[in-house]
């Protein structure tokens, strides 16, 4: 049978791939092609994206898997629903990554005009940094009206600083943690959205969805009619950072959404930033360090050697004779 993980990391890391190269090559938000000298919307740099907002596309297409797990209950083996579960991300984790095919969550379809199918639509942000701790970044969205619904989800994902395994004073294992917050301002809001957090102490993603399928939440509350124009306020706050600045990305898709305020990026890349403190030349404190180490441990390699097949030989050779 071909399952588990050996099955799971080849897929995964095509997947990756082939979201790499969309960025490379089309428009994030509506799926055509670049223009001669476009850059992607997620990476106006044109560095290409992060790592994270890869990772960040792979978590947020995933969805809750329509399937069954077994559990012990007494002296018996019991089967029940996935959705069905208590905590269904316990049993499935994030999810089935669901980058390709129908009904994706990524790929949005558009026109020439650059219009989407349906109202879709994908907006990613992949030059956002965070300095100090309580430190936060805005980003704010609106409903098009008129409109038969409206729905959103968001996950934010960074690549932590390195740090120890476990701290001694705390059972955290983040060196830096980020906080993600959705606000839906206006009286026709569904009270899921009214104010939506995702704080985890342990976890360097964060997201708001659907809990029933790890899908879009609907906007507007139920059964209202969605005549009045609602404003999406999304918050990424630094709980604590140790060791900044911290990076992050962040992927939002939905139907009938539209920008109404994005902050200018203000992310430094890390390359640039050693760039422009070592002149762009000469070698780091730690590149000489591992230089000296590896070169006194290859001389200690050749003296063991030496000793081994010329002196150990020769007192060899004389015990025969």
């Amino acid at each position: 049978e071909l399952s588990g993980t050996s099955m799971a990391t080849p897929a995964i890391s095509g997947i990756a791939t082939l979201v790499r190269d969309y960025f490379a090559r089309f428009n994030a938000r509506t799926g055509l092609p670049l223009a001669s000298g476009e850059k992607n919307s997620a990476a106006n740099d044109g560095r290409g994206p992060t790592g994270a907002l890869v990772k960040c596309v792979l978590v947020h297409s995933a969805r809750l898997p329509l399937g069954f797990f077994a559990y012990i209950e007494g002296l018996f083996i019991r089967t029940d629903s996935i959705a069905d579960a208590m905590d269904p991300k316990a049993i499935a984790g994030r999810g089935i990554v669901s980058a390709l095919g129908t009904n994706t969550l990524l790929l949005p379809s558009a026109d020439a005009n650059g219009t989407t199918e349906g109202g879709r639509v994908l907006f990613v942000y992949d030059r956002y940094q965070l300095d100090d701790t309580g430190s936060s970044i805005v980003i704010e969205l609106k409903t098009q009206v008129p409109t038969s619904s409206s729905s959103i989800k968001v996950t934010m994902l960074y690549t932590d600083a390195p740090g120890p395994i476990v701290d001694d004073d705390d059972d955290s294992v983040l060196v830096n943690d980020l906080d993600l917050r959705v606000q839906c301002i206006g009286d026709q809001c569904s009270s899921s959205l009214t104010d939506a957090r995702s704080q985890s102490r342990i976890d360097n993603v964060e997201q708001i969805y659907d809990a029933d399928d790890y899908g879009e939440a609907q906007v507007y509350a139920d059964g209202v009619d969605p005549s009045s124009e609602l404003t999406i306020r999304i918050t990424i706050s630094a709980h604590e950072i140790e060791e900044g600045p911290q990076p992050f990305s962040m992927v939002i898709s939905g139907q009938n959404l539209m920008e109404s305020s994005v902050p200018a990026d203000n992310f430094t890349p890390v390359w640039t930033a050693n760039s422009i403190r070592s002149g762009g030349s000469g070698l780091s404190t730690g590149a000489i360090i591992g230089i000296a180490v590896g070169g006194a441990l290859l001389l200690i390699l050749v003296v063991v050697m030496i000793y081994v097949v010329f002196i150990r030989g020769a007192f060899k050779n004389e015990d025969e004779q």
